[in-house]
């Protein structure tokens, strides 16, 4: 079977929870015999395009045995973000898709790529959506508001008129008829969280939807074995991207204020690097520790007590988090989206009320003066069951194979 993936930024340039789950999903549908192609917008400089076609650059690269077509609009609309009509990328879109010939399309983000739906459409070419984050729901894709609040949903775009009237609301209301029948005319539409489902629903009703968790890789993963005894130093571990809506801030400020024998390894990076890097001077047991790679894993949190997600908005199911859990490592996560789905508080871990630093400054501080409480924790986790990347390749190829529930001998594995 020949598949082409959809997503907004990529490898090598991006490498946040998106892009790791469709980089790990290509690789394994590789091992199982299929040929991928993935096709992802690029803000890279103009000039690191090779080609122009019909106003659009590419350029062509393999990342980690991936053939990868990096696109951009030579010139960018203003609506990029949140523009869901058919634009200068479609004649482009129809003639990739038709040179590449792939059996069944499958986005993981649209943004910037939303033109090959519309051609594979056109093309007869079935395709899947996976709910990577809220995109197809909310033009800012994080439901948050102008004023930071959490969003309830659009609610058929008079919630967006009323707390985000940046963007016209004729043009919000546009957007939601085109993401409903990108969502309805999917052959199925995959959420890897109950929470991220229930939200979809919610605004466009009953749809082809099933759920489908991230997996991680095994391979990269060792058990944290370590146990507790009263007055043990805790280390505690952040990694992610240095933006608003992740809520590291909410965790620097936290952490100035406990007390003990503690450390905090932040790893990451983006805007909030330099306010870290203060935070860090300020206090010697903060360090910024920058970026690991995939295959860092394993050390990174074999190093760390617990890992800590102090997002503020409806966070999916991080990858991190699912890498910390099976590593062994309790987490301290907001009591919001996904995250409750796999951290029971007081059973894997522990949750606090969004943005309520006095709230989760009282839980370090607990644990650091506690620090046994973290053994029960540690033995809850070893029964937790979560999905490999292996698994979730082969859910997803069985999704795949449905589309076509009359040809499946035909295919050229």
């Amino acid at each position: 079977m020949k598949i082409v993936y959809l997503v907004h930024q990529f490898y090598p340039d991006h490498y946040t929870g998106t892009e790791k789950f469709l980089l790990e999903l290509a690789k394994g549908c590789q091992r199982m015999g299929h040929r991928v192609h993935v096709v992802s917008y690029s803000f890279r400089q103009r000039s690191s395009f090779s080609q122009e076609q019909s106003g659009v650059l590419t350029q062509k690269i393999v990342y980690e045995g991936v053939p990868i077509t990096f696109v951009r609009l030579q010139k960018e609309p203003a609506d990029r973000q949140y523009n869901l009509e058919p634009g200068e990328m479609l004649n482009f879109a129809r003639r990739m898709l038709a040179e590449e010939k792939p059996d069944i399309v499958h986005a993981a983000h649209t943004m910037g790529v939303h033109d090959f739906i519309y051609a594979a459409r056109e093309a007869g070419i079935p395709y899947l959506l996976t709910l990577t984050d809220f995109f197809l729901l909310c033009p800012k894709f994080t439901l948050m508001t102008s004023s930071n609040s959490l969003c309830a949903g659009p609610e058929h775009g008079s919630a967006c008129n009323q707390l985000c009237g940046e963007i016209p609301n004729a043009a919000i209301r546009r957007r939601l008829e085109i993401a409903s029948e990108f969502l309805r005319q999917a052959h199925r539409v995959i959420a890897p969280s109950r929470f991220l489902g229930e939200m979809f629903r919610k605004e466009h009703g009953d749809l082809n939807l099933r759920e489908i968790g991230y997996g991680i890789s095994y391979s990269r993963i060792r058990r944290n074995l370590r146990r507790y005894q009263p007055g043990d130093k805790l280390t505690f571990f952040y990694g992610g991207s240095f933006i608003r809506h992740k809520g590291v801030h909410i965790l620097a400020q936290a952490f100035k204020w406990v007390k003990g024998d503690a450390e905090l390894k932040i790893y990451g990076s983006g805007q909030y690097e330099y306010a870290l890097k203060q935070a860090a001077e300020n206090d010697p047991r903060i360090e910024l520790c920058g970026v690991f790679s995939a295959d860092q894993i394993g050390d990174v949190l074999g190093q760390v007590d617990v890992a800590i997600v102090p997002s503020i908005w409806y966070e999916n199911t991080p990858i991190i988090l699912l890498e910390a859990l099976a590593s062994n490592v309790p987490a301290v996560v907001t009591d919001l989206g996904g995250m409750t789905e796999v951290v029971k508080n007081g059973v894997s871990g522990r949750t606090f009320p969004i943005g309520d630093v006095h709230q989760l400054r009282d839980i370090l501080q607990s644990l650091i003066q506690n620090p046994e409480a973290l053994n029960a924790y540690k033995d809850n986790l070893k029964g937790q069951f979560i999905l490999s990347v292996e698994q979730v390749a082969l859910a997803y190829e069985r999704e795949y194979l449905s589309a076509f529930p009359n040809r499946l001998r035909n295919f050229d594995f």
